[in-house]
């Protein structure tokens, strides 16, 4: 794997609470290096951002999270670090299928159907960011699920079994890239790049709003992470949970 640091250790178990917890709870206890890397075959209580559970079979899928330390990002942006580690996600699966879509503010859709989960979490000290898990889950071989309708996986789109390990050097790799990009503070691009996966950018789409049914057209995201949408014939910002896609 071509990488300076992200994923040159690693930490790989058969079954872990969550890779997320499992690493904030090694940060806890020490001070570990950045780029440190926590593999899980399964997770007892995965989950998505928040609280969402995460789904996934036994050995079918890449479990994992990365500890970052962007000190250089200023919180109120952190969301930059959030469409970076999305777009790394996202280049990787359209090198092995076309098609793959970032929903925002943190899953990674094909055809409507989730395919993967990001959750980043930030320790914030003196007002800068100290640690940060970003944790991964990417459905891989799995074929079954509670919900068919909502998720899919590489081997579903692809037809074939894919070798988790290979997905994971893709990410990791491209993961690294766009974060030294962010630390040069170069983020000439990102927001058009973003843009040009971003499900649903400047369309009309159903959501839910409370208990509304009704629509919005995506405009922009803004560094905080807010998204900044038409609605009702004029611009509102949406912070995360405030709404909802109604997919397929």
């Amino acid at each position: 794997m071509e990488t300076l640091f992200i994923g040159q250790e690693k930490l790989k178990f058969a079954v872990l609470e969550s890779t997320n917890s499992y690493l904030k709870n090694i940060i806890k206890n020490g001070n570990p290096a950045e780029g440190l890397t926590v593999l899980a075959e399964y997770q007892t209580s995965g989950r998505g951002q928040f609280g969402n559970s995460w789904e996934a079979e036994k050995g079918k899928n890449l479990l994992f999270s990365v500890l970052l330390k962007p000190a250089f990002l200023p919180p109120d942006r952190q969301f930059i670090l959030n469409m970076s580690v999305c777009l790394a996600v996202v280049d990787s699966l359209n090198e092995i299928s076309p098609g793959f879509l970032i929903k925002w503010p943190n899953d990674i859709l094909y055809n409507q159907k989730k395919v993967a989960g990001i959750l980043i979490e930030s320790a914030i000290s003196s007002g800068a960011l100290e640690n940060t898990v970003v944790g991964i889950g990417i459905n891989i071989n799995q074929t079954q699920f509670e919900v068919e309708n909502m998720r899919t996986s590489l081997k579903k789109i692809t037809g074939n079994v894919v070798e988790p390990d290979f997905v994971l050097t893709k990410v990791l790799e491209k993961m690294e890239g766009r974060y030294l990009k962010l630390k040069r503070g170069n983020t000439s691009g990102l927001f058009r790049e973003y843009y040009s996966v971003m499900f649903g950018m400047e369309r009309e789409l159903p959501v839910r709003i409370g208990d509304e049914i009704t629509s919005i057209i995506p405009l922009a995201v803004e560094p905080g992470g807010e998204l900044l949408a038409m609605h009702k014939g004029r611009k509102v910002r949406f912070r995360f949970k405030e709404v909802q896609f109604i997919l397929n």
